[in-house]
């Protein structure tokens, strides 16, 4: 029993027999472990028609302490088998602050999330938009799950301003969880973030590539840096996003004025000409695909119509450069699996020096050029 119990259970009867009047309590404390409060409601025209049992119920609800209501989500949400050991670990897990904060049916996500986290999995995450908000709103939530000690905010702010993210806010929460003859610490890193150009129409397509290319960033897989942002305004994967950010590197080592951060800037302020950009080089080196120039002249004509509205000639130089190197190009292996079918770390390119204009001599017949983030 307490104040935060009694004014809730006022509230409740208030409201539950649509009184208009405040209700009024007499609390009696005794020698025994019990305390008896007596609530008096004052009804419209002594109506007595309600669900008593309704509210009874309901009241023993608002009696049960937040980890009580806890153990019962796991309860209906696993087995008997799995919750037992769930509710073992996890009951009095939670820090007050996370209890003040996240309802239990939200807590059941973290310990999802939680045991997820291995020694080959040291990091996890939960990207998504709040279901209170519209699904137009550029609002935006991420969870990360770390074991034993809690993310550097310093390494990971970084990283979510290159996804083209805003923080507003960020809160960290402990999660002590018990085991038979020890325990183990948690870490859950609650982000509100925006994204001004955050497309509404598939949160589960932009979730499923932000987190791709957030865990491999963080494995260093995947460089860090403003390319990303296209990933969520395009909605583009991690990966295809590496042709355009190889391409700039090519781009510099041939002499290009402009740095590596301005070309990103670049291909970021035009997330559709970007992505017909990748388009293209799909049509030309995607395996068995029958190749038709007028495909390809329609994919041209569509990039060279948009560049009518690039109004900056900067911009317009880098954009038209793009087109000539992936034009230039005749062969590359960034379709090609590993051994064990995964994508492989680097990016190589034959180019045709010579189909590019203002190249540096001497000019090779041929040129392959290699990328990986290890090399950069």
């Amino acid at each position: 029993y307490n104040t935060a119990l009694r004014i809730a259970t006022q509230q409740y009867l208030q409201k539950a027999f649509n009184s208009e009047q405040p209700v009024e309590f007499t609390t009696y404390f005794s020698e025994s472990v019990y305390a008896r409060t007596h609530y008096l409601v004052r009804v419209a025209d002594n109506n007595v028609d309600f669900a008593v049992s309704d509210i009874e119920q309901n009241v023993s609800e608002l009696s049960k302490s937040w980890d009580d209501r806890l153990i019962s989500t796991i309860k209906s949400a696993f087995g008997e088998a799995k919750s037992v050991s769930l509710i073992k670990q996890f009951s009095n897990a939670f820090s007050q602050s996370y209890m003040d904060n996240h309802l239990p049916s939200a807590a059941l996500a973290d310990i999802n999330k939680v045991c997820e986290l291995s020694d080959d999995l040291p990091l996890t995450m939960l990207f998504y938009r709040p279901q209170e908000v519209d699904k137009h709103s550029k609002a935006v939530r991420l969870k990360l799950y770390h074991r034993d000690e809690p993310i550097h905010l310093s390494d990971v702010l970084p990283m979510l301003e290159n996804f083209g993210l805003r923080v507003i806010d960020e809160t960290p929460y402990q999660v002590k969880a018990s085991y038979d003859d020890t325990s183990r610490n948690y870490w859950v890193m609650d982000f509100s973030m925006l994204h001004n150009a955050f497309p509404p129409t598939d949160m589960a397509l932009s979730q499923e590539l932000f987190q791709s290319a957030f865990a491999k960033v963080w494995d260093r897989h995947l460089e860090d840096d403003a390319f990303n942002r296209l990933i969520l305004s395009a909605n583009i994967s991690g990966r295809k996003v590496t042709i355009l950010r190889a391409y700039a590197k090519y781009m510099r080592q041939t002499g290009s004025l402009f740095s590596i951060d301005y070309i990103a800037n670049t291909v970021a302020a035009y997330p559709d000409i970007s992505a017909l950009l990748i388009d293209l080089f799909e049509y030309r080196f995607t395996p068995n695909t029958k190749f038709k120039a007028k495909e390809q002249d329609k994919l041209l004509q569509e990039i060279i119509s948009k560049l009518d509205s690039v109004s900056n000639l900067d911009d317009d130089r880098i954009i038209r450069r793009y087109l000539d190197m992936i034009l230039a190009t005749v062969r590359t292996n960034f379709y090609q699996p590993t051994q064990q079918g995964d994508e492989k770390a680097y990016v190589s390119f034959k180019m045709r020096p010579e189909l590019i204009p203002d190249m540096p001599l001497p000019l090779p017949k041929f040129e392959i050029f290699v990328y990986s983030p290890r090399v950069e």
